[in-house]
C-alpha cells in the first residue's frame, strides 16, 4: 500500500523531471517504491533519499510530507502489529489456566434440569393441559402454503445476510482487495498509454470499482443502513467508493478517459482493513 501510493503520488514528479541524474532510490517505479519503503524510509534512513528527492522533483512539498508521515504511520503500524502477536502469544499460553468447574456446580444444574423436566411439568392441571392441545390444534390449522412460501422467502433472506455477515464474504473481499492493489502496482508512469497493458489496466479500474460498489450494495443488505454508517471501516470504504465513482464520472464528462487517475490510488487503501484482521493472528510454536 504504502509503496504503491508513493508511486502514484511521487512517480510523475520524477518522470518529469529536468534533471537527467539517476537516482539509485527513487519512487518511480513500484520495485524502487517497495525498496524504498521497506529498506530506507521505514528504518529512518530516508535523509539522503528525502534530499534526493527534492532535488530532483524541484523541491516539491509533497516529498518530506509522503517520507515523514511513512516513517510514522508505518514504524506505528509495525509495533501495533507485533504488540498483537504478543498479547496473542500470551493468550494462548498457560500462564492463565482456566478455572475448572466445581462439583457444586455440577449438582446446581442437576437439580434444576430435575426440577425443570419433571417436578415442574405434574404441577400443571388437566385443565391447562387440555387448553394448551385445543389452542396448538387451532394455530396449527392456520396454516396455509402461502405461509410456507413466504417462510421459505425468508429464511433464503436470512442465509444471504448470514454470508454476508461471515468470514467467507470477507475473504472474498480481502482477495478483491489484493488483485486491486496489484492492478495499481503494475499501472505507472513507464506505461505507454496505447499499450494493451494500459488498456487492460482501465477495464480492471471499472471492474474493481463495479465489484467494491456490489459489496457496499451488498452489505446495506446484510448490515442494514444504521450500522453500515456508524461503522469506522464501512464508511471508509463507502468515501474511497464516492471518489472512485466521481473520478470515473469526471472523466466521463470532461472526455478524458482514464487519465484523471490521481485519485484512484486511494483505492490501495483498503488494504488498511488487511492489516486490521491482523489482531487474531496466533503465535506459531
Amino acid at each position: 500500500m504504502f509503496a504503491i501510493i508513493g508511486n502514484r503520488v511521487l512517480g510523475p514528479l520524477y518522470a518529469d523531471s529536468v534533471i537527467e541524474e539517476d537516482l539509485r532510490w527513487s519512487f518511480e517505479t513500484f520495485d524502487d517504491s517497495l525498496f524504498m519503503v521497506f529498506f530506507w524510509i521505514f528504518t529512518g534512513e530516508y535523509i539522503d533519499s528525502l534530499w534526493n528527492c527534492m532535488s530532483k522533483t524541484n523541491s516539491s512539498v509533497l516529498c518530506p510530507v509522503v517520507f515523514i508521515s511513512y516513517f510514522l504511520i508505518g514504524n506505528l503500524v509495525i509495533v501495533s502489529l507485533f504488540t498483537a502477536l504478543l498479547l496473542n502469544s500470551f493468550e494462548d499460553s498457560d500462564l492463565y489456566p482456566k478455572r475448572k468447574p466445581s462439583v457444586k456446580h455440577y449438582w446446581t444444574l442437576i437439580r434444576f434440569y430435575v426440577y425443570e423436566k419433571f417436578l415442574k411439568g405434574k404441577k400443571m392441571s388437566k385443565k391447562e393441559i387440555n387448553e394448551d392441545e385445543r389452542s396448538s390444534k387451532i394455530e396449527r390449522g392456520k396454516l396455509t402454503n402461502r405461509c410456507d412460501t413466504q417462510k421459505n422467502k425468508i429464511n433464503v433472506l436470512i442465509r444471504i445476510k448470514r454470508f454476508i455477515r461471515g468470514d467467507k464474504f470477507e475473504l472474498i473481499v480481502n482477495i478483491v482487495i489484493i488483485a486491486s492493489c496489484i492492478s495499481l502496482a503494475l499501472d505507472n508512469s513507464k506505461v505507454e498509454s496505447n499499450s494493451e497493458l494500459h488498456k487492460t489496466l482501465i477495464l480492471l479500474n471499472y471492474v474493481f470499482t463495479g465489484l467494491f460498489l456490489l459489496e457496499m450494495l451488498l452489505k446495506w443488505f446484510g448490515f442494514g443502513f444504521i450500522n453500515y454508517f456508524t461503522n469506522v471501516w464501512t464508511l471508509f470504504d463507502f468515501a474511497i467508493n464516492l471518489v472512485a465513482v466521481l473520478e470515473i464520472l469526471y472523466g466521463i464528462i470532461m472526455h478524458l478517459g482514464h487519465e484523471v487517475s490521481g485519485l484512484t490510488v486511494l483505492r490501495a487503501l483498503k488494504s488498511i482493513k488487511l492489516l486490521s484482521k491482523w489482531h487474531g493472528m496466533k503465535m506459531c510454536k
